[in-house]
């Protein structure tokens, strides 16, 4: 089975499901449609220290930039880098590691869904997206992911599903 969705269109799919988190300012593809635009303010990360909290809130409006790498093994990879005022605050992405945990938790999703690694060239996003698959129902295969064109494809072999 194929499944194709626009970014546009996730975003408004999560958001029916239950509000985005209050720190996420705006969601869109980038022009070229193979990386996706978030617009944080930093100062509603949860658990920002005080000094922490001043330094967000001196460095404005953030803009991570996840750049699709590609999918292998049940596993998609995004490049992320993030900008405020044109200055690089890749610091920013490690605080956020925490609190994506936790959103996958309260969706009864397992926290280490989603793994930040550090590269030679940056951050490095992982989603467990079989994972995340296998944790909510059995009998589903993600054999391929991408996003291109603003559009997120993937193609699912569907066997006897069972929902957890």
């Amino acid at each position: 089975m194929r499944i194709e969705i626009g970014v546009d269109e996730a975003v408004r799919l999560a958001r029916a499901v239950q509000p985005l988190p209050p720190m996420v300012l705006a969601v869109r593809p980038t022009a070229d449609g193979g990386a996706v635009e978030v617009d944080l303010d930093p100062t509603r990360v949860p658990g920002l220290s005080a000094a922490k909290r001043i330094g967000a809130a001196l460095a404005g409006r953030v803009t991570v930039t996840a750049r699709w790498l590609g999918y292998a093994d049940g596993d998609a990879s995004l490049a992320l880098t993030a900008q405020a005022r044109g200055i690089t605050v890749g610091r920013l992405l490690n605080a956020l590691a925490d609190t994506i945990g936790a959103a996958l938790a309260a969706n009864g999703l397992p926290r280490d869904l989603v793994e930040l690694r550090p590269t030679d060239d940056g951050l490095r996003l992982v989603a467990h997206v079989q994972a995340a698959v296998g944790a909510k129902a059995s009998g589903g295969v993600v054999r391929s992911a991408d996003l291109a064109g603003g559009r997120i494809t993937a193609e699912v072999e569907v066997g006897d599903v069972r929902l957890h």
